[in-house]
């Protein structure tokens, strides 16, 4: 499939035309129906006491299956479409990096009534995981490390974009209707139309808009990919899923999920390199660590600010395994850190409770400059008013200082 890296680079997103091929499109048709019939078990099952019968299915605006947790053999063509080269491929040239690796397995369906429009906003919390001024320099530098997918398996024209957003902070136009009327059309907004077997990438700090989540039937592959490998780390660090549903899968696809694991624990000796460096205030192992995972000469302030984030929520895990929850209560919280917990548990059990707090030390005084005197909240984003500024990075603060601070 023909794509244009620049075209995607400069206005952060690109409609494609038969992603999925059309002899495939009635199969996966009745491939995700399969996994929809389960799922809706599922959480018909889950139901809470004031639930209706349903679950999720019928109180949700928007049902959303992960669904890599009901495939199985017979429905691992769902799994193998995350894998075609219209998918993973196109996401590898669209990001211009050695690899990718798949971060999310979505489908998205339509609500049993109608909900309405969700809010515009850009998939990132304010200051998560850098701020926007920083996440922006980062994507002109060195392109989007992420795609993000919306595939319809039937007409779909329900997301809005904001071309080139994704570059910039709000305008001031933007900004005041956002927070006027979150839900309505924005100046630029531009409606994204997709026939069956359509599909839109797009990179996570555009602008986007679910305009109208009615009961007409929707069936959206939402997939995620990320980059690994090339001049700067990715800015999205975590996954949406765990590793038990690859036996179910076919050979190749076996060996596409290994290498994905492969690569994420790659990137977390990687990082446990760094950290420790940073725990015994080994200012030049630092920067050497620092220099394998960022290897461009710019931007790598941004990168110390998504590593603050992971070394914050290492603290916050070691801080959950400490309470002695029940494993299934403590395996929740540990998702909402993560969205998943299996290579992420490895990786945090390298560092001791005391380790932690350490490296927590190390990075205070970055993480008080990136926060604001009280939390406000950031018309836009993702998430609840927070004390972290969402879109400028920290003036006068740099590497030197960020070692001086030790």
């Amino acid at each position: 499939m023909e794509v244009d890296p620049q075209f995607f680079r400069q206005h952060g997103y690109v409609v494609l035309r038969n992603v999925v091929p059309p002899a495939q499109l009635a199969g996966l048709r009745d491939c995700f129906e399969t996994l929809v019939d389960k799922q809706r078990q599922v959480w018909a099952q889950r139901r809470g006491p004031n639930d209706p019968p349903g679950g999720v299915w019928e109180t949700s605006a928007q049902p959303r299956l992960l669904f890599n947790e009901v495939i199985d053999t017979p429905t691992a063509a769902a799994a193998d479409f995350c894998l075609h080269d219209h998918t993973l491929g196109v996401s590898r040239r669209l990001m211009g990096t050695p690899e990718a690796a798949l971060t999310a397995m979505f489908l998205m369906c339509n609500p049993v009534r109608d909900h309405g429009p969700a809010a515009w906003h850009r998939d990132v919390g304010p200051g998560h995981p850098a701020p926007i001024d920083g996440l922006t320099e980062y994507i002109r530098l060195f392109g989007p490390a992420y795609v993000q997918w919306n595939i319809a398996l039937w007409e779909d024209s329900v997301l809005w974009v904001v071309p080139g957003s994704h570059l910039r902070r709000n305008t001031e136009a933007e900004a005041r209707q956002l927070a006027a009327d979150p839900k309505v059309p924005l100046p630029g907004g531009l409606q994204v139309e997709l026939g069956p077997g359509d599909g839109v990438a797009y990179t996570i700090p555009i602008l986007h808009w679910g305009s109208n989540y009615s009961a007409k039937r929707r069936r959206i592959v939402h997939l995620g990919y990320r980059a690994f490998g090339g001049e700067a780390l990715s800015y999205v660090h975590w996954r949406h899923w765990d590793g038990d549903f690859v036996p179910q899968l076919s050979a190749p696809a076996q060996q596409a999920f290994t290498r994905f694991e492969q690569l994420w624990r790659e990137e977390h000796r990687q990082f446990e390199v760094l950290f420790r460096a940073a725990i015994r205030k080994d200012a030049a192992g630092f920067a050497q660590a620092l220099a394998q995972l960022h290897p461009g000469a710019q931007g790598r302030m941004v990168t110390l600010v998504m590593l603050s984030k992971v070394a914050g929520r290492l603290r916050e895990h070691q801080a959950i395994q400490a309470q002695g929850l029940p494993a299934a209560e403590r395996d929740k919280k540990i998702k909402a850190l993560w969205f998943g917990t299996e290579v992420f548990n490895d990786w945090a059990g390298r560092f001791s409770a005391a380790e932690a707090e350490q490296l927590g030390a190390r990075f205070a005084e970055l993480d008080r400059r990136l926060r604001l005197p009280a939390p406000q909240a950031a018309p836009g984003f993702q998430g609840p008013p927070s004390e972290y500024e969402p879109n400028a990075m920290p003036a006068g603060f740099g590497m030197e200082e960020f070692v001086a601070a030790w």
